[in-house]
């Protein structure tokens, strides 16, 4: 039915690219040679050279996200409601009575963050920004350790190892190793 990804967009991730018939998707190689059965609800490319996707759970009606790699060997298990990768990590969460809840793991499926928060976020240079349920942020390194406490309103993405931090009302500065360089007691930065 069609040759691409289910967002639409269309590329070629080692050697392989999506296609799509009765509605599912699979991986299909430039030779024409069907590397996965069309059995995912949606399939698209996520660096480096793997690939998320969606599928109805076999247990319910429930759409379960994972990961594959380019031979349609499954990567990160399909028990996430959702994910976004960023370098070496990912970014899950999952419904829990109603409420998404995020954690950090990596492509081997290693828990570095645990799928507690309201949310998580990418700021560069291998650094997130996790934020908590009572709306304070935190600072976090790759591997899962918290480097600062969760008192800050919210953070900026790291420009030239500095990011700018929002608490209450205010701004001031830190560096990626989670020291404040300047106090929040700006009204812009």
């Amino acid at each position: 039915d069609a040759l691409g990804w289910s967002n639409g967009q269309f590329s070629v991730v080692e050697n392989v690219t999506g296609y799509k018939l009765n509605d599912q998707w699979g991986l299909i190689s430039i030779a024409n040679q069907q590397v996965t059965k069309p059995v995912y609800n949606s399939l698209i490319p996520a660096p480096p050279n793997l690939f998320i996707a969606s599928r109805q759970s076999s247990l319910s009606l429930r759409i379960s996200t994972g990961c594959i790699n380019a031979l349609g060997k499954i990567i990160i298990p399909f028990q996430y409601a959702g994910m976004r990768i960023h370098n070496s990590r990912a970014v899950v969460y999952t419904l829990d009575g109603g409420v998404l809840k995020y954690g950090l793991i990596d492509l081997n499926h290693k828990l570095l963050i645990p799928q507690v928060y309201q949310n998580i976020y990418p700021l560069g240079s291998l650094r997130f920004g996790v934020q908590n349920f009572q709306q304070k942020t935190a600072l976090f390194s790759e591997n899962g350790k918290q480097l600062t406490p969760f008192d800050i309103d919210s953070l900026s993405p790291l420009q030239n190892d500095l990011a700018v931090i929002y608490k209450n009302g205010k701004q001031g500065l830190m560096n990626r190793e989670g020291m404040v360089i300047q106090e929040p007691t700006f009204r812009e930065i």
